[in-house]
């Protein structure tokens, strides 16, 4: 009953946003394109900017599998239970972001026919894509950023994995991509009050360390500490204890998918096919990525006298999350630092993780996100050289462009944090967001679904002191 009222209470709320925004918009019953006749006009370009965001868009989207393959790195019992999660947060927060979340974010940056209006602290048209959205470029817009939001919600299921209750991880997922993400992201995306800042050229992130990266992350951290560890990870010594994963092969797998997806998710946000600064985007988002596993290979080898292959692999995705916002603006030796800074930020980070914070964090999704994606946004203000929309960094003159990246990262904690608490605690004492210990130990897969993620395969605990 309570989860119901939820539901109705988050309906009515997009429902009055909806009825605002038609309030506001005139002629907002008349269509925008929705043909695409009025684009192609005397515009040879523009099928192959649209082919473009679509196809990038696509890539993105394939990256989920790469996310589920990351489950490897779990134990067995849990792996069809995590995977789940990982899919259906990609409907409810598409549903979310459809119904209000789209507008949210790109109302009143006007890229598109039905995102005229906004204001500084979110987009107030654009709902549903209706009325003068229903337009084939805001509706390509739509997807692009559709995608990447259901993207970074599956750093939360990374998070919460093998003991979070199901139905309210989905409402997670509705409300992180209906309200936390599209709000943040309209304050850099959109023509919110952060790109505007009076430093630097204000707030750039091209692909989104402080709205993909940060915001997942740090509402995954959140819900690690409200959810709480698993049975088992901490002795009663304190220390962390080790979870075997169960297929290291699968997690390989999951690394080089999600790398490849990044060749989407960079490059994309150049927005026009016909921009070949994408080419720069591409050769900084694979030598971050190569810098960032280099470093963790040898460093792994220096503190243990074997080469981690777990944190080698995750150490890869800091490397990416970090590049994720200067990639168009630096040059490439450049990346190669990005990466390797990006790998000690995440050993470092799963360090306070596990010994300091005693957070339990079972595919380092904290560490990678929020340390490496915080990096990744001071670097921007670091190394930014001018080439690209003329923003530059400390190293070229404008020491108020790392400014304006600091100030963005501590908006982007705070904003996430906040929401995040709020709404992890709602759950907690309304519904519970905690499976029973039974269930835990039992297995997700079996609790939840009946049936195992390998029907035949014994059961495996996969653990170890």
């Amino acid at each position: 009953m309570k989860i119901r009222r939820l539901f109705i209470f988050l309906a009515l709320i997009a429902a009055c946003f909806y009825f605002v925004e038609g309030i506001a918009e005139a002629g907002g019953n008349l269509p925008g394109d929705p043909t695409g006749a009025g684009e192609r006009t005397g515009k040879s370009q523009v099928p192959i900017d649209f082919i473009w965001l679509m196809y990038c868009a696509s890539i993105v989207l394939f990256m989920k599998a790469g996310v589920c393959f990351f489950g490897g790195f779990l134990r067995q019992k849990n792996m069809l239970n995590f995977s789940t999660h990982v899919f259906m947060d990609s409907c409810s927060g598409s549903m979310a972001f459809w119904f209000i979340g789209g507008a949210f974010l790109l109302g009143g940056s006007e890229l598109a026919a039905g995102y005229e209006h906004g204001n500084w602290f979110m987009g107030t048209s654009g709902f549903m894509n209706v009325g003068r959205a229903y337009d084939i470029t805001n509706v390509t817009f739509w997807v692009f950023n559709c995608v990447f939001c259901t993207i970074s919600v599956s750093f939360i299921a990374c998070a919460v994995a093998e003991r979070m209750k199901l139905v309210p991880y989905i409402i997670v997922s509705a409300v992180f991509c209906g309200w936390i993400y599209p709000v943040f992201g309209h304050w850099v995306w959109g023509g919110g009050w952060l790109a505007h800042l009076p430093f630097g050229s204000g707030v750039w992130d091209f692909s989104g360390s402080s709205i993909v990266h940060m915001q997942g992350g740090i509402v995954a951290w959140v819900g690690a500490i409200v959810v709480g560890p698993r049975i088992g990870k901490f002795g009663k010594d304190g220390k962390p204890r080790f979870f075997k994963p169960h297929n290291v092969f699968y997690g390989y797998i999951g690394i080089i998918i999600l790398w490849f997806g990044w060749f989407g998710f960079n490059p994309g946000a150049t927005l026009l096919g016909t921009d070949l600064r994408l080419t720069i985007v591409c050769i900084n988002t694979f030598l971050a990525a190569a810098s960032a596993a280099t470093t963790m290979f040898f460093l792994s080898i220096a503190m243990t006298g074997k080469v981690n292959i777990a944190q080698v692999c995750v150490a890869t995705l800091g490397g990416l999350a970090a590049i994720t916002c200067s990639c168009a603006f630096i040059p490439v030796w450049a990346a190669v630092i990005v990466g390797v800074i990006a790998a000690l930020c995440y050993r470092g980070g799963k360090y306070l993780m596990d010994w300091v914070f005693k957070i339990d964090d079972p595919l380092d999704s904290v560490a990678v996100h929020v340390w490496s994606g915080m990096w990744g946004v001071l670097s921007l203000g670091i190394f930014a050289d001018g080439s690209y929309e003329g923003v530059r960094g400390i190293l070229y003159g404008d020491a108020g462009q790392l400014l304006a990246q600091f100030i963005c990262v501590c908006a982007s904690a705070a904003w996430a944090f906040a929401n995040g608490f709020a709404l992890f605690l709602i759950l907690k004492y309304t519904c519970g967001v905690r499976v029973t210990k039974e269930q835990e130990e039992m297995g997700l897969d079996q609790a939840y679904h009946g049936v195992d993620a390998y029907p035949g395969r014994a059961h495996e605990e996969g653990e170890a002191a």
